[in-house]
């Protein structure tokens, strides 16, 4: 069974933004690492993640993952993201 939520995910550790054509786009913000005077303490660096429901067309990231990690054509690919994003 194909996981999407897992292979956007994935995706984000790697890329600014994950879009599911027709639905809408996850963006990553990227935030520095920082030392807290006050309590001597480092903060590691971190990603912010935010939905844009403008972002709807098809970059072809997600589909090429599931294409290159499950195995699947395409067509087959892209079928299984609208299916996901009607659920």
């Amino acid at each position: 069974m194909v996981k999407i939520a897992q292979h956007i995910a994935s995706l984000l550790y790697c890329h600014d933004c994950v879009i599911l054509p027709e639905f809408g786009g996850f963006i990553t913000m990227y935030k520095s690492a920082k030392i807290d005077s006050n309590s001597k303490q480092a903060i590691p660096p971190s990603k912010n993640i935010s939905f844009n429901k403008l972002l709807i067309h098809n970059d072809g990231l997600l589909i090429n993952e599931l294409v290159k990690k499950d195995g699947l054509s395409y067509k087959e690919a892209e079928q299984k993201v609208l299916e996901y994003i009607s659920s």
